[in-house]
């Protein structure tokens, strides 16, 4: 039969301990007597010979039981409240079940043990064998319990930008703040995305705390909506799950780029007509698809469009013309259409509407060689010059002669010089009215500069029939009168603006 005991420990020990006892069989209770008739006398104490949990041991579970070994077997009616005593915890009170089966006694709390906490278990000499010999000691046995475990899933405490905002700056980090601190977070657990888009935008993220900062490595396109995804993946430190799936959605601000520089200054003057592209640069890289004949152009006089190639590299955009351009101060203008261009994000420029840069070209290039003709002799005959000596200007039928290809350069004061091919040393130079050789191929002074006759300046024609065909009329810095073909001889005479023999046009040749 068995027997349920309980004890209440005294207030001296300010514990109290439940103990259930369970008694063994009838037939245990007498173990003095012998078979023989005899009886022999058992006076040996009995004594602890092992216990579970050891003294010391640590992160024992809670809801384990304490077994101890004895040398022979203990009586059971020698269990009570001050011969076995439990104690630890913040109540310091612990009740138990005791049972003994042979020579081990195991001890049972009713309920589990609380989380780090020492407890110590006393074995007094109250204690006795079957024969009444006490506990040859007193005993005693510490132990600790273990960490409680974290069971508690992490939850999102807020994410910046929240759900729904708008106007949210294109260089905004992303931060989610969870209760805890999280791990395994990447590629499937946390994504930014573009509305539309399955891909997540690239970036780099670090911890604060509880919180993860993601730094995108780009900034965001403007009026744009996203999304932050936020998965089950991530758990805590101790391996609990996200409990659900987050998404937030967001919308970035309108974002404008401007223009950061051109390659030429608005209303520049004396551009070259070859070797040279023009491009523009601007605050964003600029999305190429977008940059098309039809919304990037160089035009002519504000209506033609000139052939050529567009490159788009970045935030600039360049056109190199396919041909050289057109001398004798053209007008030309690059031109874009400010409601078509975007970057790369999709932002719009500034203002919406077509915008130009204007420049006129060279008089004459510096990187061409030019015939010299007279109106009055038609386009068949070139304006020539000797190679040497101080000889007049003559006429020569049209063709491939050094002295027929004429360089013409454009001076500081904006009157320009002649010189030919044959003889780069030599200037064409205007004499007085009363000189037999009125124009004449003349060297430099010798202290440097020019001769003021050596320094001409061109007038557009006005006459009709010659005002559109590039023709202009030629005056010397010095006299003030221009150059005239007069009865097949050159002549300096007062320019009238309607003789022919005075109207001089520019043609040009090969390329230096």
């Amino acid at each position: 039969m068995k027997r349920l005991l309980a004890f209440s420990l005294s207030t001296f020990f300010l514990l109290a301990l439940l103990i259930t006892v369970g008694c063994s069989s009838d037939e245990d209770e007498d173990p003095g007597t012998n078979n023989g008739g005899g009886t022999s006398v058992d006076e040996i104490q009995p004594s602890v010979l092992s216990v579970s949990p050891v003294d010391g041991a640590t992160n024992v579970s809670v809801n384990s039981f304490i077994t101890i070994s004895f040398s022979e077997p203990i009586d059971i009616e020698s269990v009570t409240n001050t011969s076995v005593i439990l104690s630890g915890g913040i109540s310091n009170s612990v009740q138990a079940n005791v049972s003994i089966s042979g020579s081990t006694m195991t001890i049972d709390p009713t309920e589990n043990l609380e989380f780090e906490e020492e407890y110590l278990l006393r074995l007094s000499t109250g204690l006795t064998d079957l024969a009444g010999n006490s506990l040859i000691s007193n005993f005693s046995t510490r132990f600790t319990t273990q960490i409680e475990p974290d069971n508690t899933p992490p939850t999102v405490v807020s994410i910046t930008p929240s759900n729904g905002a708008s106007n949210v700056s294109v260089n905004t980090q992303i931060i989610v703040e969870f209760s805890e601190p999280v791990e395994n977070i990447g590629f499937e657990t946390f994504k930014i995305r573009k509305s539309g888009e399955s891909g997540s935008l690239d970036g780099s993220g670090s911890f604060s705390g509880n919180s993860f900062i993601y730094t995108l490595d780009e900034p965001l396109a403007g009026a744009t909506t996203y999304s932050i995804f936020v998965g089950t993946g991530i758990t805590d430190l101790a391996g609990n799950n996200l409990p659900s799936n987050i998404e937030n959605t967001f919308s970035t601000e309108s974002v404008i780029f401007s223009i950061q520089s051109t390659s030429f200054e608005n209303e520049a003057e004396d551009m070259e007509i070859d070797d040279i592209s023009f491009s523009i640069t601007f605050e964003a890289d600029i999305d190429p698809s977008t940059v098309n004949s039809n919304t990037f152009k160089i035009l002519l006089e504000r209506i033609t469009a000139i052939n050529g190639t567009i490159s788009v590299e970045g935030p600039t955009i360049t056109f190199t013309p396919s041909t050289p351009l057109e001398e004798f101060e053209q007008l030309y203008s690059m031109w874009f259409d400010g409601a078509a261009i975007k970057d790369v994000n999709g932002n719009p420029y500034e203002y919406d509407y077509p915008i130009e840069f204007e420049f006129t070209t060279v008089f004459l290039s510096d990187l061409y060689w030019y015939r010299f003709r007279n109106a009055s002799l038609g386009d068949g005959i070139d304006i020539a010059a000797a190679t040497d000596g101080a000889f007049q200007l003559f006429y020569a039928t049209t063709g491939n002669f050094c002295n027929v290809y004429w360089t013409i350069q454009k001076q500081n004061n904006g009157y320009f010089t002649f010189t030919h091919q044959c003889a780069n040393n030599r200037y064409l130079e205007a004499a007085s009215p009363n000189d037999g050789n009125p124009a004449y191929m003349q060297t430099l002074p010798s202290g440097g500069g020019f001769f003021s006759g050596q320094l001409w300046k061109f007038t557009p024609v006005t006459f009709p029939g010659f005002a559109n065909g590039n023709f202009y009329t030629m005056s010397s810095l010095s006299l003030g009168t221009g150059l005239s073909l007069d009865r097949n001889q050159f002549d300096m005479v007062s320019t009238s603006g309607a003789d022919p023999d005075q109207f001089w046009r520019f043609i040009r040749a090969n390329k230096k």
